[in-house]
Order: C-alpha cells, then sequence, then structure tokens
C-alpha cells in the first residue's frame, strides 16, 4: 500500500493513475 501524503503532487498523481487503470479495466471487461 502506498503511503499518500495529502499535500504530494506525486500521491495524488499515482491515485490518480490507478484510478484511471480500474476504469480502463472495467470498460475492457465490458466489451
Amino acid at each position: 500500500m502506498v503511503k499518500v501524503l495529502p499535500g504530494d503532487p506525486m500521491s495524488r498523481h499515482l491515485v490518480t493513475f490507478a484510478a484511471a487503470v480500474l476504469v480502463t479495466a472495467e470498460v475492457s471487461n465490458e466489451m
């Protein structure tokens, strides 16, 4: 588990990237 710091921009990018990957996987399963 990655420790997310509220003010850390890199952590925000990692969270956004992870969310995008999850959404992409969901869409792929739907197709």
